[in-house]
């Protein structure tokens, strides 16, 4: 199974009935199905991730059930890839009981996502967690904020997992796009991803960005849309539309910005390192 060291151990004992369980006829043949379905899986790490975090469902279905639900996800035109992204973040669609996970699809399906998109999985992770109540409460919160019903079904199908923040983050980030900075409803609708990102550690950090860019005219006047700069990795949001980067690390990047037909230094620190912000500029005068 590849589980040596404290992995083993982790693995025994968030499950001890593992000992129980037969080594021939569960244990290697379930083993093997999880290897078939994690692509890509070098020197087993996916699997070992899988079994000390999840290690009881090996024992629970056995290996007729593993099968019967992988058939069924794939005759659902979920690949080899989603499945085994499913098995990362939802262990328990695999040991459903078929009926379950049959009224599961169903579901997802009847909430206007097609089977054979890339989306469909996602769906399948979320609503799988959640309660038909919990789900309308979710959608009564959208309506809340002037959506319509039709309109936050359209976003949840573009972008499931934002339906995966509680109701209160869902509320705070909701209030702080439409009521803090204005943002158009529709910019919502169009890029509903946003809404899935840290409140604190991504959207707020990286508004404060852009508005000290702003302030200091580095922003070229057709700069993307803030909806758009979220979804850009820190490299590429953090650095304004400059010729060149001097240097990057840990705190904060250096970019060369040209300002009024001049060369200036910008620093950009990282967000969420405040506490940290005295460490890197006493490195910096040192």
């Amino acid at each position: 199974m590849g589980l040596v060291g404290s992995h083993l151990g982790k693995c025994i004992c968030k499950n001890s009935k593992l000992l129980g369980c037969s080594l021939q006829k569960t244990l290697i043949p379930c083993t093997q199905i999880l290897k078939k379905i994690l692509v890509d899986d070098k020197n087993n790490q996916d699997l070992i991730r899988v079994l000390t975090r999840r290690s009881w469902f090996i024992a629970t279905p056995g290996k007729s059930r593993l099968l019967s639900n992988i058939t069924f996800l794939e005759t659902c035109g979920i690949v080899r890839s989603q499945l085994s992204m499913l098995l990362k973040t939802r262990h328990g669609i695999f040991v459903m009981e078929e009926s379950k996970l049959r009224d599961l699809v169903l579901r997802v399906s009847d909430m206007g996502f097609c089977v054979n998109s890339r989306m469909f999985v996602h769906g399948l992770c979320v609503v799988g967690c959640l309660s038909k109540e919990t789900f309308e409460r979710k959608l009564k919160l959208f309506r809340s904020f002037g959506f319509t019903e039709e309109e936050a079904m359209e976003m949840f199908q573009k972008h499931p997992m934002m339906f995966s923040k509680s109701e209160e983050q869902l509320k705070l980030t909701l209030d702080f796009f439409l009521n803090k900075i204005e943002l158009r409803k529709e910019s919502l609708i169009r890029g509903p991803r946003c809404l899935s990102h840290s409140l604190e550690e991504r959207v707020i950090s990286r508004y404060k960005v852009m508005q000290i860019l702003k302030s200091k005219r580095l922003l070229k006047k057709k700069r993307r849309s803030f909806v758009k700069m979220l979804s850009y990795s820190n490299e590429q949001n953090l650095a304004p539309p400059t010729t060149k980067l001097l240097t990057a690390h840990r705190l904060s990047q250096v970019p060369l910005a040209r300002v009024k037909g001049q060369d200036e230094v910008v620093k950009l620190r990282r967000p969420s390192l405040k506490d940290v912000f005295d460490i890197d500029l006493n490195l910096w005068v040192n």
